[in-house]
């Protein structure tokens, strides 16, 4: 997604001064996506299987040493489609760099819509799933269970929201959404995605009216507010996937939520 003319935008009640302290963090982590000279090595890197299907697995990176360690849990975007996957949806070299910055990086793999229980809600309730053997793999004792930030873009936006709302097993302290796809109905009337069609095969070929339960139930915009974490929003002015005024107009709803 375009990274000019980055917009950061806060939905969070926190008082003043505990918005700036997690703002270092999150701000890094937002503006990681214009980096383009990261270290790619990375360091003590484990796989865990958290279902039968091979695309249930998360990927767990700690940096040296034994002290206790922020942790980020990224969920890849690519409109929930098999062709993106957790090394080709443009967020791969994410977690070098926070492991090079002494975090913790806990990459989310998941079933997409051409897989089997994939689509809604099998994708999101494997982020759940996941979240879950995150926090009861080997390297969480090293995890900071009080640091937890939990990052999605795209189409990881909406499933980075969705945990975020639904998660009881590694609760984050901070989501960071990165342009998410936060209404389903409206990124189904305006055919977001490559070939215009990720919405509805996501949601089972259906249109918002033949299923306005599941679009209302997927959609942050529509049944995860109030938020239940304070949450940065990022999106790019020229962003053509995911338009701007997507994420802005889910700043404003979540403001008034």
């Amino acid at each position: 997604q375009a990274a000019s003319g980055l917009q950061i935008l806060w939905v969070t009640k926190m008082k003043r001064d505990a918005q700036l302290r997690i703002a270092g963090v999150a701000l890094g982590l937002a503006g990681v996506a214009a980096l383009v000279a990261v270290a790619r090595r990375r360091k003590r890197r484990f796989i865990h299987r958290y279902g039968a299907h091979p695309s249930q697995y998360i990927r767990v990176a700690v940096p040296n040493g034994d002290a206790a360690c922020p942790v980020a849990v990224i969920v890849h975007g690519g409109f929930w489609k098999n062709k993106y996957a957790m090394d080709s949806a443009a967020i791969e070299t994410l977690a070098p760099f926070l492991v090079a910055r002494g975090f913790a990086a806990v990459e989310v793999e998941y079933r997409r819509c051409d897989d089997e229980g994939g689509a809604w809600p099998g994708t999101a309730l494997d982020v759940l799933a996941a979240l879950e053997a995150a926090g009861g793999c080997a390297e969480a004792a090293r995890f900071d269970r009080a640091r937890v930030v939990l990052l999605g873009h795209s189409a990881g936006g909406q499933l980075a929201l969705y945990a975020a709302h639904h998660s009881r097993a590694l609760a984050p302290c901070l989501t960071v959404a990165l342009a998410p796809v936060a209404d389903l109905v409206a990124a189904h009337r305006e055919r977001l995605s490559d070939d215009g069609d990720a919405v509805h095969i996501f949601m089972g070929r259906r249109t918002p009216e033949e299923a306005p339960d599941a679009y209302r139930a997927a959609s942050p915009a529509a049944s995860m507010l109030p938020l239940v974490t304070p949450t940065l929003l990022a999106t790019g002015a020229d962003d053509a996937d995911v338009p701007a005024r997507f994420t802005t107009a889910f700043h404003e709803a979540a403001r008034v939520g």
